[in-house]
Protein backbone atom coordinates (compact mmCIF):
# COMPACT_ATOMS: atom_id res chain seq x y z
CA UNK A 1 0.00 0.00 0.00
CA UNK A 2 1.53 3.35 -1.04
CA UNK A 3 1.11 6.66 0.73
CA UNK A 4 -1.63 7.93 -1.58
CA UNK A 5 -3.72 4.85 -0.83
CA UNK A 6 -3.15 5.37 2.90
CA UNK A 7 -4.49 8.93 2.68
CA UNK A 8 -7.73 7.65 1.10
CA UNK A 9 -8.38 5.23 3.96
CA UNK A 10 -10.08 7.11 6.84
CA UNK A 11 -9.66 4.15 9.21
CA UNK A 12 -5.89 4.67 9.11
CA UNK A 13 -6.37 8.24 10.38
CA UNK A 14 -7.80 6.77 13.59
CA UNK A 15 -5.02 4.17 13.74
CA UNK A 16 -2.46 6.99 13.42
CA UNK A 17 -4.17 8.99 16.16
CA UNK A 18 -4.33 6.08 18.60
CA UNK A 19 -0.69 5.25 17.85
CA UNK A 20 0.39 8.85 18.50
CA UNK A 21 -1.53 8.94 21.77
CA UNK A 22 0.06 5.66 22.92
CA UNK A 23 3.55 6.98 22.22
CA UNK A 24 2.88 10.33 23.87
CA UNK A 25 1.38 8.58 26.88
CA UNK A 26 4.53 6.56 27.53
CA UNK A 27 6.67 9.60 26.69
CA UNK A 28 5.72 11.06 30.08
CA UNK A 29 7.39 8.03 31.69
CA UNK A 30 10.48 8.39 29.48
CA UNK A 31 10.73 12.11 30.31
CA UNK A 32 10.52 11.40 34.03
CA UNK A 33 13.33 8.84 33.69
CA UNK A 34 15.56 11.27 31.75
CA UNK A 35 14.88 14.08 34.22
CA UNK A 36 16.37 12.02 37.03
CA UNK A 37 19.79 12.87 35.55
CA UNK A 38 19.43 15.89 33.25
CA UNK A 39 17.69 19.26 33.44
CA UNK A 40 14.60 19.95 31.27
CA UNK A 41 16.29 22.06 28.56
CA UNK A 42 19.03 19.44 28.12
CA UNK A 43 16.44 16.69 27.69
CA UNK A 44 14.51 18.66 25.06
CA UNK A 45 17.59 19.81 23.13
CA UNK A 46 19.00 16.28 22.89
CA UNK A 47 15.54 15.06 21.94
CA UNK A 48 15.38 17.48 19.00
CA UNK A 49 18.98 16.85 17.90
CA UNK A 50 18.53 13.07 17.77
CA UNK A 51 15.14 13.37 16.04
CA UNK A 52 16.63 15.67 13.36
CA UNK A 53 19.58 13.32 12.88
CA UNK A 54 17.01 10.60 12.28
CA UNK A 55 14.76 12.56 9.86
CA UNK A 56 17.21 14.68 7.84
CA UNK A 57 19.17 11.81 6.18
CA UNK A 58 15.94 9.96 5.38
CA UNK A 59 14.34 12.96 3.68
CA UNK A 60 17.54 13.95 1.89
CA UNK A 61 18.44 10.55 0.43
CA UNK A 62 14.82 9.78 -0.47
CA UNK A 63 14.73 13.15 -2.27
CA UNK A 64 11.69 14.26 -0.28
CA UNK A 65 13.39 17.15 1.49
CA UNK A 66 11.74 20.49 0.59
CA UNK A 67 12.73 24.08 1.20
CA UNK A 68 10.49 26.40 3.16
CA UNK A 69 8.74 28.74 0.73
CA UNK A 70 9.39 32.42 1.32
CA UNK A 71 5.77 33.22 2.11
CA UNK A 72 5.67 30.47 4.75
CA UNK A 73 8.83 31.32 6.69
CA UNK A 74 7.21 33.49 9.35
CA UNK A 75 4.30 31.08 9.78
CA UNK A 76 6.54 28.03 10.20
CA UNK A 77 8.77 29.95 12.62
CA UNK A 78 5.67 30.82 14.67
CA UNK A 79 4.66 27.14 14.61
CA UNK A 80 8.09 26.03 15.82
CA UNK A 81 8.15 28.71 18.50
CA UNK A 82 4.87 27.32 19.86
CA UNK A 83 5.87 23.71 19.36
CA UNK A 84 8.48 22.43 20.11
CA UNK A 85 9.93 25.49 21.92
CA UNK A 86 7.17 26.68 24.30
CA UNK A 87 5.32 23.36 24.34
CA UNK A 88 8.34 21.19 25.23
CA UNK A 89 9.71 23.78 27.65
CA UNK A 90 6.43 23.87 29.56
CA UNK A 91 5.81 20.13 29.36
CA UNK A 92 9.30 19.07 30.47
CA UNK A 93 9.53 21.55 33.34
CA UNK A 94 6.00 20.55 34.32
CA UNK A 95 6.84 16.85 34.38
CA UNK A 96 9.83 17.63 36.59
CA UNK A 97 7.43 19.06 39.20
CA UNK A 98 4.40 16.73 39.01
CA UNK A 99 3.73 13.04 38.37
CA UNK A 100 3.50 11.69 34.79
CA UNK A 101 -0.23 10.96 35.23
CA UNK A 102 -1.05 14.50 36.38
CA UNK A 103 1.05 15.98 33.56
CA UNK A 104 -0.80 13.82 31.03
CA UNK A 105 -4.14 14.96 32.43
CA UNK A 106 -3.27 18.65 32.12
CA UNK A 107 -1.97 18.25 28.56
CA UNK A 108 -5.18 16.41 27.65
CA UNK A 109 -7.21 19.59 28.29
CA UNK A 110 -6.21 20.74 24.78
CA UNK A 111 -9.64 19.76 23.37
CA UNK A 112 -11.33 22.11 25.82
CA UNK A 113 -9.74 25.14 24.14
CA UNK A 114 -8.99 23.99 20.58
CA UNK A 115 -12.57 23.91 19.18
CA UNK A 116 -13.10 27.54 20.18
CA UNK A 117 -9.82 28.59 18.55
CA UNK A 118 -10.63 26.59 15.40
CA UNK A 119 -14.13 28.13 15.20
CA UNK A 120 -12.73 31.66 15.57
CA UNK A 121 -9.71 31.44 13.27
CA UNK A 122 -10.52 28.60 10.85
CA UNK A 123 -14.33 28.79 10.81
CA UNK A 124 -14.60 25.10 11.71
CA UNK A 125 -18.08 23.99 12.63
CA UNK A 126 -18.66 22.62 16.12
CA UNK A 127 -21.14 19.81 16.55
CA UNK A 128 -23.14 19.22 19.71
CA UNK A 129 -21.65 15.72 19.88
CA UNK A 130 -18.13 17.10 19.75
CA UNK A 131 -18.81 19.39 22.69
CA UNK A 132 -20.61 16.66 24.66
CA UNK A 133 -17.70 14.30 24.02
CA UNK A 134 -15.20 16.86 25.30
CA UNK A 135 -17.24 17.44 28.46
CA UNK A 136 -17.67 13.71 29.10
CA UNK A 137 -13.96 13.01 28.52
CA UNK A 138 -12.89 15.84 30.80
CA UNK A 139 -15.30 14.55 33.43
CA UNK A 140 -13.61 11.17 33.21
CA UNK A 141 -10.19 12.78 33.55
CA UNK A 142 -11.26 14.68 36.68
CA UNK A 143 -12.67 11.44 38.09
CA UNK A 144 -9.31 9.79 37.44
CA UNK A 145 -7.17 12.31 39.27
CA UNK A 146 -9.40 13.50 42.11
CA UNK A 147 -9.31 11.53 45.36
CA UNK A 148 -12.39 10.35 47.19
CA UNK A 149 -12.24 13.46 49.37
CA UNK A 150 -11.78 15.72 46.32
CA UNK A 151 -8.12 16.38 47.07
CA UNK A 152 -5.86 17.51 44.24
CA UNK A 153 -2.44 18.40 45.59
CA UNK A 154 -0.04 19.39 42.82
CA UNK A 155 2.66 22.02 42.31
CA UNK A 156 1.18 25.30 41.12
CA UNK A 157 4.42 26.06 39.30
CA UNK A 158 4.13 22.71 37.54
CA UNK A 159 0.54 23.53 36.57
CA UNK A 160 1.61 26.87 35.11
CA UNK A 161 4.30 25.23 32.99
CA UNK A 162 1.88 22.56 31.77
CA UNK A 163 -0.87 25.03 30.89
CA UNK A 164 1.67 27.07 28.92
CA UNK A 165 2.15 23.89 26.88
CA UNK A 166 -1.60 23.62 26.39
CA UNK A 167 -1.79 27.22 25.15
CA UNK A 168 1.12 26.65 22.75
CA UNK A 169 -0.48 23.42 21.52
CA UNK A 170 -3.77 25.16 20.73
CA UNK A 171 -2.04 27.92 18.73
CA UNK A 172 0.14 25.35 16.96
CA UNK A 173 -2.90 23.31 15.91
CA UNK A 174 -4.48 26.38 14.32
CA UNK A 175 -1.29 27.48 12.57
CA UNK A 176 -0.44 24.08 11.09
CA UNK A 177 -3.80 23.92 9.35
CA UNK A 178 -2.74 26.94 7.29
CA UNK A 179 0.45 25.35 5.95
CA UNK A 180 0.03 21.56 6.10
CA UNK A 181 -1.30 21.23 2.54
CA UNK A 182 1.97 22.59 1.07
CA UNK A 183 4.46 20.31 2.83
CA UNK A 184 4.74 16.67 3.75
CA UNK A 185 4.28 15.67 7.36
CA UNK A 186 7.93 14.68 7.82
CA UNK A 187 9.17 17.94 6.32
CA UNK A 188 7.04 19.91 8.76
CA UNK A 189 8.36 17.88 11.70
CA UNK A 190 11.95 18.46 10.55
CA UNK A 191 11.40 22.21 10.07
CA UNK A 192 10.01 22.43 13.60
CA UNK A 193 12.89 20.43 15.04
CA UNK A 194 15.59 22.50 13.33
CA UNK A 195 14.06 25.84 14.36
CA UNK A 196 13.54 24.45 17.84
CA UNK A 197 17.23 23.53 18.08
CA UNK A 198 18.24 27.09 17.16
CA UNK A 199 15.90 28.45 19.85
CA UNK A 200 16.98 25.99 22.53
CA UNK A 201 20.79 26.20 22.12
CA UNK A 202 21.23 29.63 23.77
CA UNK A 203 18.82 28.63 26.56
CA UNK A 204 20.85 25.47 27.11
CA UNK A 205 24.15 27.36 27.49
CA UNK A 206 22.57 29.84 29.90
CA UNK A 207 20.64 27.40 32.10
CA UNK A 208 21.93 23.84 31.73
CA UNK A 209 25.47 23.73 30.33
CA UNK A 210 27.33 23.61 33.65
CA UNK A 211 25.05 20.90 35.06
CA UNK A 212 25.38 18.87 31.85
CA UNK A 213 29.18 19.01 31.99
CA UNK A 214 29.08 17.91 35.62
CA UNK A 215 26.76 14.96 34.84
CA UNK A 216 28.43 13.84 31.61
CA UNK A 217 26.91 11.25 29.29
CA UNK A 218 24.82 8.84 31.36
CA UNK A 219 23.54 5.89 29.34
CA UNK A 220 20.57 5.25 31.65
CA UNK A 221 19.33 8.78 30.91
CA UNK A 222 20.25 8.78 27.22
CA UNK A 223 18.14 5.69 26.42
CA UNK A 224 14.80 7.36 27.31
CA UNK A 225 15.92 10.51 25.45
CA UNK A 226 16.60 8.40 22.33
CA UNK A 227 13.14 6.86 22.70
CA UNK A 228 11.62 10.32 23.05
CA UNK A 229 13.49 11.51 19.95
CA UNK A 230 12.59 8.68 17.60
CA UNK A 231 9.13 7.75 18.80
CA UNK A 232 7.60 10.80 20.51
CA UNK A 233 9.23 13.62 18.52
CA UNK A 234 9.39 11.95 15.08
CA UNK A 235 6.97 9.06 14.63
CA UNK A 236 4.16 10.33 16.87
CA UNK A 237 4.29 13.82 15.33
CA UNK A 238 4.16 12.25 11.89
CA UNK A 239 1.00 10.35 12.88
CA UNK A 240 -0.57 13.38 14.56
CA UNK A 241 0.18 15.82 11.71
CA UNK A 242 -1.07 13.27 9.19
CA UNK A 243 -4.38 13.12 11.11
CA UNK A 244 -4.57 16.94 11.28
CA UNK A 245 -4.36 17.08 7.48
CA UNK A 246 -7.35 14.73 7.13
CA UNK A 247 -9.64 15.69 10.06
CA UNK A 248 -10.95 18.78 11.87
CA UNK A 249 -8.74 20.06 14.69
CA UNK A 250 -11.53 19.78 17.26
CA UNK A 251 -11.97 16.07 16.52
CA UNK A 252 -8.25 15.29 16.40
CA UNK A 253 -7.45 16.93 19.71
CA UNK A 254 -10.26 15.14 21.53
CA UNK A 255 -8.06 12.05 21.23
CA UNK A 256 -5.55 13.67 23.60
CA UNK A 257 -8.05 12.77 26.34
CA UNK A 258 -6.89 9.17 25.92
CA UNK A 259 -3.30 10.04 26.89
CA UNK A 260 -3.88 10.04 30.68
CA UNK A 261 -5.61 6.66 30.39
CA UNK A 262 -2.58 5.10 28.72
CA UNK A 263 -0.18 6.96 31.03
CA UNK A 264 -1.89 5.46 34.10
CA UNK A 265 -1.58 1.99 32.56
CA UNK A 266 2.10 2.52 31.69
CA UNK A 267 2.71 3.92 35.18
CA UNK A 268 1.44 0.63 36.58
CA UNK A 269 3.95 -1.40 34.55
CA UNK A 270 6.93 0.98 34.77
CA UNK A 271 6.42 2.68 38.14
CA UNK A 272 4.31 0.15 40.00
CA UNK A 273 1.32 2.46 40.50
CA UNK A 274 -1.88 0.53 41.24
CA UNK A 275 -4.88 0.61 38.89
CA UNK A 276 -7.87 1.02 41.21
CA UNK A 277 -11.59 0.60 40.49
CA UNK A 278 -11.85 4.38 40.39
CA UNK A 279 -9.22 4.54 37.65
CA UNK A 280 -11.00 1.85 35.61
CA UNK A 281 -14.30 3.77 35.78
CA UNK A 282 -12.49 6.95 34.75
CA UNK A 283 -10.89 5.17 31.79
CA UNK A 284 -14.31 3.99 30.58
CA UNK A 285 -15.73 7.52 30.86
CA UNK A 286 -12.82 9.05 28.92
CA UNK A 287 -13.07 6.54 26.07
CA UNK A 288 -16.86 6.97 25.95
CA UNK A 289 -16.35 10.71 25.54
CA UNK A 290 -13.99 10.16 22.62
CA UNK A 291 -16.54 7.96 20.83
CA UNK A 292 -19.34 10.49 21.46
CA UNK A 293 -17.24 13.29 20.01
CA UNK A 294 -16.75 11.32 16.79
CA UNK A 295 -20.45 10.58 16.32
CA UNK A 296 -21.88 12.08 13.12
CA UNK A 297 -25.67 11.75 12.67
CA UNK A 298 -25.45 12.80 9.00
CA UNK A 299 -23.32 9.84 7.95
CA UNK A 300 -24.70 6.72 6.39
CA UNK A 301 -25.06 3.62 8.50
CA UNK A 302 -27.21 2.27 11.30
CA UNK A 303 -26.52 4.94 13.94
CA UNK A 304 -26.93 7.87 11.59
CA UNK A 305 -30.18 6.35 10.32
CA UNK A 306 -31.52 5.84 13.86
CA UNK A 307 -30.60 9.39 14.86
CA UNK A 308 -32.29 10.96 11.84
CA UNK A 309 -35.47 8.99 12.41
CA UNK A 310 -35.57 9.87 16.10
CA UNK A 311 -35.24 13.56 15.22
CA UNK A 312 -37.98 13.28 12.59
CA UNK A 313 -40.37 11.61 15.02
CA UNK A 314 -39.65 14.27 17.65
CA UNK A 315 -40.46 17.04 15.17
CA UNK A 316 -43.68 15.30 14.11
CA UNK A 317 -44.73 14.99 17.74
CA UNK A 318 -44.14 18.69 18.36
CA UNK A 319 -46.18 19.62 15.26
CA UNK A 320 -49.01 17.32 16.37
CA UNK A 321 -49.18 19.16 19.68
Amino acid sequence: MNFNEIKKNPALVYVALIGAMLIWAISFIWSKQALETYNPVTVVLFRLLISSAFLLPYLYFSKRLKKIQKQDRLLIFAMAFCEPFIYFMGETYGISLVSPAVAAVIISTLPLFTPLAAAIFLKDKLSVYNLIGVVVSLGGIVFLVMGRNSEFAVSWKGLMFLFSSVTAGVIYSVLIKRVSSRYSVLNLVLFQNMIGIVLFIPVFFVLDYQDFVASGLVWEALVPIIKLSIFATSIAYFMYTFALKKMDISKVNVFTNIIPVFTIIFSYFYLGELITDRKVIGIVIVIAGVFISQFNPNRTGRYGYIHRNVVKRFKRTRKAR
